[in-house]
């Protein structure tokens, strides 16, 4: 048998015909129209692989970043090795350009694996559910229908819807929010240009060359994905970058918007909403303190300045145009928040003022914390807090109904003291050895909390620093002469390692275990995790964990730097 031949379809009166030979299918014409309904049905489909989705759009986000690198060592190229026509850079940022290309190439293969997966989950529901509705027409449909049309509108339209929710869903997504956010940027004053140098007239006459590129599109980036890193070196201090307390406002809104709302996500995820209110309420409350303590500190001022005569708070390393309420606040929100961003110098606070940005990244940035993985810190404290409640009253300690053993007891505690020993081992090393002693600037107590931030920032993946610690030397004022240091840059880079993947390993492994327990009914001797006491609980756990383990090392840095100023007197 040969197929019959299909002629295109043709319009007749109020219809549309098919002709095949001499016979006339009748297909109704449809005049639905593509409205919001219409998305939000579509959008549905992806909804059973939510997880795929948000591994999808990391994806983008970590392809984002890698590209505007790309840029970076282009810019590099040119400036510290053609330009200056020296081979040692030249060899160092070819070979960093091919770490970073390997790296990329891996993170793209991984993003089309992701994409087509999600697609292919998705076809596979279309044409399932087509399939079983075909199954339900009549008999008269398929008379008057050519089978071979159906199967063609089956493939064809599942085809496109597939790639509507994967390649659509990433353009739209990803472009909207960074246009809506450059935008709303540049219309503050944030820069947003392809020039590589201007000059200006400074208020005292003489003139200043500052470096110009796409700021606002960054912003969204830097801000939203708490990654940290500025265009400029000062940060969002930089009035091209944060130009206006409306900006310095929305800027600490998109640092903290997905950590905060990722409470009420879990809360949904778990069936009880109560669940994520009260992990939001431990957060809020430590943050609302750690906002406090700043502003009071830095409030106060330094006996140093009040003995010169300087009343008042202290404004060193502050923007006017921020003043000391609104830079206390951007420090704990950066350090709360594993973002890094800053709006004012660290190193120019009060011991005590800088000492809880400190505090605030050493409780494993649970306070919120990152995009994620603040989440799944503070989860590893209500764990700990469930098995404690347990202790006390003599029960098997249960969390959703999921009874906590001895196995995920111990993966806790990894989890919760890989990182803070990873700082506290780097921290060590570099003050007690002869290959950690170039790298520290300070003396006394002020160095000593300059190394220690170093290394904690490092393993908390905050990015935000002192001033005085550093890995890369500049002899000269530039980058001629300049070299890095070798053991800052290999031991910053072991805590990142540690603290970054142990606590996630961890976490994983977790999962893995009470992911296939059965749900107990809840009973009159369960311990409820959805009451205010369970989340004054939590609070304590947090502070004694963290307390236990950095007090020495506050007390030797910000403490003693305050005592010895005279804070307390």
């Amino acid at each position: 048998m040969h197929p019959r031949r299909c002629d295109p379809p043709k319009k007749v009166g109020g219809t549309k015909r098919i002709v095949m030979e001499e016979e006339f299918f009748e297909d109704d014409e449809t005049n639905t129209r593509f409205s919001g309904r219409t998305v939000t049905r579509i959008l549905q489909q992806v909804v059973p692989y939510w997880r795929l989705v948000v591994f999808f759009l990391s994806l983008v986000v970590l392809i984002t970043i890698s590209d505007s690198i790309f840029t970076y060592f282009g810019k590099q190229l040119v400036d510290d090795a053609i330009l200056p026509q020296d081979p040692v850079a030249l060899r160092s940022i070819l070979t960093n350009y091919a770490i970073l290309s390997l790296v990329s190439a891996g993170i793209v293969f991984g993003f089309i694996f992701i994409t087509g997966l999600l697609g292919e989950k998705v076809r596979y529901d279309l044409r399932r559910k087509l399939f079983h509705h075909l199954q339900e027409l009549t008999f008269s449909y398929f008379d008057k229908t050519a089978v071979g049309w159906i199967m063609s509108r089956v493939t064809s339209d599942t085809e496109r819807i597939a790639d509507l929710v994967t390649w659509g869903l990433l353009d739209v997504t990803l472009s909207t929010f960074n246009i809506l956010t450059a935008l709303f940027f540049m219309s503050q004053g944030v820069i947003q240009n392809l020039d590589a140098y201007s000059t200006f007239d400074t208020v005292t006459g003489g003139s200043q060359t500052l470096g110009m590129g796409p700021v606002a599109s960054q912003e969204a980036i830097k801000l939203l994905g708490t990654n940290g890193g500025g265009f400029f070196n000062v940060n969002s201090s930089m009035p091209f970058e944060n130009p206006t307390g409306l900006t310095n406002f929305v800027q600490i809104l998109l640092i903290l918007i997905i950590p905060a709302g990722l409470t009420a996500t879990f809360g949904r995820m778990a069936g009880s909403r109560r669940q994520g209110w009260v992990i939001y309420a431990a957060m809020m409350i430590l943050f609302i303190v750690a906002v406090g303590v700043v502003y009071s500190a830095e409030s106060h001022g330094s006996v140093a300045q009040h003995l010169a005569g300087i009343n008042g708070g202290n404004m060193e390393g502050k923007e006017t145009r921020f003043g000391i309420a609104d830079s206390s606040l951007f420090a704990a929100v950066t350090t709360v928040a594993s973002c890094g961003a800053v709006n004012a110098s660290m190193e120019s606070m009060t011991a005590l003022g800088g000492g809880v940005p400190m505090a605030n990244i050493m409780t494993g940035e649970v306070i919120f914390g990152g995009v994620g993985s603040g989440l799944y810190g503070m989860l590893l404290m209500v764990l700990l807090a469930v098995f404690l409640a347990g202790l006390m009253v003599g029960r098997t300690p249960e969390y959703l109904g999921k009874q906590i053993g001895a196995r995920e007891v111990k993966l806790v505690v990894i989890g919760t003291l890989a990182t803070p020993l990873a700082m506290l081992a780097g921290t060590g090393l570099a003050i007690a050895t002869k290959w950690g002693a170039p790298s520290i600037y300070s003396s006394g107590p002020q160095g000593f909390s300059e190394t220690l931030y170093a290394y904690v920032s490092q393993g908390g993946n905050n990015g935000s620093a002192f001033a005085g610690y550093t890995g890369f030397l500049q002899p000269n004022g530039d980058n001629v002469g300049a070299f890095g240091i070798t053991f800052a840059n290999l031991a910053g880079a072991a805590v990142m390692m540690a603290g970054r993947y142990i606590p996630i390993l961890a976490v994983l492994a977790i999962g893995g275990a009470m992911v296939g327990r059965r749900v107990a009914p809840e009973g009159a001797g369960t311990f409820r995790t959805d009451t205010p006491t369970f989340m004054v609980l939590l609070i304590g756990v947090v502070l004694l964990v963290a307390l236990l383990t950095f007090v020495p090392a506050l007390l030797l840095g910000p403490v003693v730097q305050a005592l010895s100023d005279g804070t307390f007197q």
